[in-house]
């Protein structure tokens, strides 16, 4: 199995599916001279690997093209494929994660403001704790406008 590691993530694939080294380097004018292959190439490959098998010697195949390299061809094709498919739902899924702790860790921080304001007006002393906080969403009520729904009302301090 080969090990492809990025950041703190580590995938293992088969041998064969290990990505060539230019893999994750190419531009995007790389990108678009390699050619666009059809769904389903590795379907084709094993086609013509038996249709070559078959044919013997009546046929003579391009230089470096055996039945045996059609097939592995078409095997890392349709296996790869797999993978950027598996990719997909698993990324989708951390998307999705990300953004709800993302929800949930602001819906907090913004009920811990409201929380603030309210106890400052009784205890002045809290502006100075909590200046970071304060500060940070100044900033943020410039750039971004707040969602309406900010859950139940601060209670002030007993006493």
């Amino acid at each position: 199995m080969a090990d492809i590691t990025h950041g703190t993530i580590t995938l293992q694939v088969p041998d064969n599916l290990a990505p060539p080294p230019q893999a994750g380097k190419l531009t995007p004018k790389d990108m678009s001279r390699i050619p666009k292959p059809p769904r389903g190439v590795g379907r084709l490959c094993n086609q013509a690997a038996d249709a070559l098998e078959r044919a013997g010697s009546s046929f003579a195949p391009p230089p470096g093209v055996t039945a045996q390299s059609l097939r592995e061809a078409g095997q890392r094709a349709d296996g790869i494929d797999q993978y950027v498919v598996d990719l997909d739902v698993v990324r989708e899924q951390f998307r999705q994660t990300n953004l709800i702790f993302d929800a949930d860790a602001w819906k907090q921080v913004r009920r811990m403001n409201g929380q603030i304001k309210a106890q400052m007006k009784h205890d002045p002393a809290l502006a100075l704790i909590f200046q970071q906080v304060l500060d940070a969403f100044s900033a943020f009520a410039r750039h971004t406008t707040e969602p309406t729904d900010e859950g139940p009302e601060p209670t002030p301090p007993a006493g």
